[in-house]
């Protein structure tokens, strides 16, 4: 398994074909992804993110929702170009904090603006857990799988490592991640994939659903706010840091699908 996943660390990610290689890869070595399933009840609350440029607002629910597969065209953590899926997150910090990533270069004073999605299960859903042995996240650590090998073990804190390490100034590992998400998807008739934040170090948790699941209307939107930010000198760090300075609630319309802002 070490020289398996040495080939991994080393996969050409330039070439135009790393993707369809890297499936090819797993499927000609037999190569067996461990999998844990975590049960998300009807009723749990989720927060989905997204940014405003030029001032503008979002004024219809299905900007929240997920995208047009039109509209992605690029590799993210778990997608491919051209495929829609729900990326959302346990806690209302978490669900922008990688955005923090690419404000903390940006000059001090500088002002964002991100529109936040409170929204609720209303239906059971269950999905891939990605397995940090080492996470102190209790719903994380409450999922038990059974007893693995080493080989098991290896390639597992392998899924960790990637799933967990920055992308902001490497994302090709995208292709990496999204190819071994769609995998697992493809083994299976789950609904998505739970995994580490980057950002928070692990301590919340992403997760991203198949667009099935929007398509169902197996997420019900409850509360939408547009908060803003500015980012702000900190004196521990090299780069800036930010702060909230403004939170606009949204008034929701379901019958016209509509989020007024007055």
């Amino acid at each position: 398994m070490k020289h398996i996943i040495e080939q991994l660390r080393n996969f050409n990610l330039d070439d135009p074909y790393s993707y369809e290689k890297l499936i090819l890869f797993f499927e000609i070595n037999n190569i067996k992804i461990p999998t844990l399933t975590q049960f998300i009840p009807k009723g749990k609350i989720v927060f989905r993110s997204r940014e405003n440029f030029d001032n503008l607002f979002f004024n219809k629910i299905s900007e929240l929702d997920c995208p047009p597969k039109e509209c992605v065209s690029k590799f993210n953590r778990v997608n491919r170009p051209y495929q829609s899926m729900f990326y959302c997150s346990d806690k209302r910090e978490t669900s922008y904090s990688e955005f923090m990533e690419d404000w903390i270069e940006k000059p001090i004073g500088s002002i964002f603006n991100i529109t936040i999605g409170m929204w609720e299960t209303n239906t059971d859903i269950k999905v891939h857990l990605i397995y940090d042995r080492n996470n102190i996240n209790k719903d994380i650590n409450s999922v038990k799988g059974d007893e693995w090998d080493d080989d098991t073990l290896q390639i597992n804190d392998f899924l960790v490592e990637i799933f967990k390490a920055s992308a902001h100034n490497n994302k090709q590992l995208y292709i990496l991640t999204s190819a071994i998400s769609n995998i697992l998807l493809m083994r299976s008739n789950l609904d998505g994939i739970m995994f580490p934040c980057v950002p928070t170090n692990g301590i919340g948790i992403n997760l991203v659903l198949n667009s099935n699941i929007c398509l169902k209307k197996s997420l019900d939107l409850k509360h939408v706010s547009r908060d803003t930010f500015i980012t702000i000198e900190n004196s521990k760090k090299l780069k800036a840091d930010h702060k909230n300075i403004a939170s606009i609630d949204g008034i929701i319309s379901f019958e016209n699908e509509l989020i007024n802002w007055s």
